[in-house]
C-alpha cells in the first residue's frame, strides 16, 4: 500500500541552461528550487540585492515584491511554477498541452491517485493544481484541507473527464464541496461563445466545449466571490472562484487540453495564458499576452 500520492515526474525544463546563466550573470547562480514554505512567501517586503531576479531560489532578489518572477522568454508562464496534474488524462491525447507547459519552463508532475491522504504537505509542494480526470472520490477532511490551502493562497484549475458515469461529476464535486461549487445536470455542448467580461477570456471569442457539465455555486459571502466566465444556453460552464488569497477556475469540460483543439484553435493557447495570469500563482511574472 502506498501512503501518499504516486507522482510520475516529467520535468522537461526547456531553456534551463539559459536561465541558470541568467542567474549567474546576476551574481547569484542559485538554481535550486526553494522548499515549500519559502515558495509560499510571495509578496513580503525585501531588500533588493540585484537588478535581476535569480532563477527559482525562493528570494525576492530585485525587491519588486514577487518571489522568483522569472520569465526569460516572456512567454506568459513563469519559469519557476510547479504544477501538479491530478488524476489521469482524458480519453484523447493531450501531449501538446504538456509540451506547451514544459516549453515555457514550468515543472509539471502527473500525480496519480493512491490510497494515501490528500494532505497539506502534498499541496504545499505546488503553485498550481490542475484537476484532470480524477480517479477517486475525496473525503470531507481532504476537501477541507483543499479549501484551506486555496484560502491561504493556493491556486487551481478544475476540469472534468468523461466515462458516462456519475463519478465524472461526483469525484471533482467531492473535492470542491468545501468551496460551495459543484458540477450539475446532464451534458452540455457548445462551443462557448457567450462570455462575461473577465480577464480569463480576454482576446478569446469562441472555445470548444463538448459534452461537459454546468456549474452551480452557493451564494458567496465574506472573502469569497464567484464570477461567471462563460455560458451555454444560459448555463454557467466556466466560473472564476476567489477565496481569501487564492483562486480557482472551474471549467465544465476538458477539451481545452486535447491535441485536436490545440492544432485547430489558436485561441486555446491564449486562454491558458489568461488563466495563469488571472490565477496569479506564487511565482508571478510581468509579461505581454501572446
Amino acid at each position: 500500500m502506498v501512503d501518499g500520492p504516486v507522482v510520475v515526474r516529467g520535468f522537461l525544463l526547456v531553456g534551463i541552461v539559459m536561465k541558470f546563466a541568467l542567474g549567474c550573470a546576476s551574481g547569484g547562480g542559485q538554481s535550486a528550487a526553494p522548499d515549500a514554505a519559502a515558495a509560499r512567501v510571495v509578496r513580503d517586503a525585501a531588500v533588493p540585492v540585484s537588478e535581476t531576479e535569480f532563477l527559482c531560489d525562493g528570494i525576492d532578489n530585485n525587491g519588486n515584491g514577487a518571489v522568483d518572477d522569472v520569465d526569460v522568454e516572456n512567454d506568459g508562464i513563469c519559469d519557476c511554477l510547479k504544477i501538479a496534474l491530478i488524476g489521469r488524462p482524458g480519453v484523447l491525447d493531450a501531449s501538446s498541452f504538456l509540451d506547451w507547459l514544459n516549453d515555457r519552463g514550468a515543472s509539471v508532475e502527473r500525480v496519480l491517485p493512491s490510497e494515501g491522504e490528500f494532505t497539506r504537505e502534498f499541496l504545499d509542494q505546488y503553485d498550481v493544481l490542475i484537476l484532470d480526470f480524477l480517479q477517486r472520490g475525496y473525503t470531507e477532511a481532504e476537501a477541507e484541507i483543499f479549501k484551506t490551502w486555496i484560502a491561504e493562497g493556493g491556486t487551481a484549475i478544475s476540469m472534468t473527464g468523461y466515462s458516462n458515469a456519475e463519478t465524472d461529476k461526483q469525484r471533482p464535486n467531492s473535492l470542491m464541496a468545501g468551496l460551495g461549487v459543484a458540477y450539475v445536470r446532464d451534458l452540455v455542448s457548445g462551443p462557448i461563445v457567450d462570455f462575461s467580461s473577465h480577464p480569463v477570456i480576454e482576446g478569446v471569442n469562441s472555445i470548444t466545449f463538448k459534452g461537459g457539465f454546468a456549474i452551480q455555486a452557493a451564494e458567496a459571502t465574506g472573502d469569497v466571490n464567484n464570477e461567471t466566465v462563460g455560458l451555454i444556453g444560459g448555463e454557467i460552464v466556466a466560473l472564476a472562484h476567489t477565496r481569501g488569497k487564492g483562486r480557482v477556475l472551474i471549467w465544465g469540460d476538458e477539451w481545452i487540453q486535447f491535441d485536436s483543439e490545440w492544432s485547430s484553435m489558436p485561441a486555446i493557447g491564449q486562454l491558458w495564458v489568461n488563466i495563469f495570469r488571472w490565477l496569479d500563482p506564487p511565482s508571478t511574472c510581468q509579461f505581454d499576452l501572446l
